[in-house]
């Protein structure tokens, strides 16, 4: 079976060899995030949203991507 490669599928070669051996072995990464990685997902959103408010702050107003929707549907809001 080929496996496509993607340059995200690049870029995380290059951070960790071992999840790119892992894919292309065909194991699946676990369905349900443990406490740890949701609480590091958690603080990133948490830290986006304080970034974000301070740059409102101290330069107006930005146009938002919303997160769901198709690629260009979302390509659309900046465009």
């Amino acid at each position: 079976m080929t496996k496509l490669l993607s340059a995200s599928r690049l870029n995380g070669f290059q951070s960790c060899p071992h999840q790119a051996a892992l894919w292309l072995q065909g194991v699946k990464p676990p369905v349900r995030a443990d406490d740890a990685v949701r609480l590091i997902r958690d603080k990133g959103f948490e830290h986006e949203a304080e970034v974000l408010a301070g740059l409102k702050a101290g330069h107006g107003e930005c146009i938002e991507i919303p997160t769901d929707g198709s690629p260009a549907e979302r390509a659309s809001v900046a465009g």
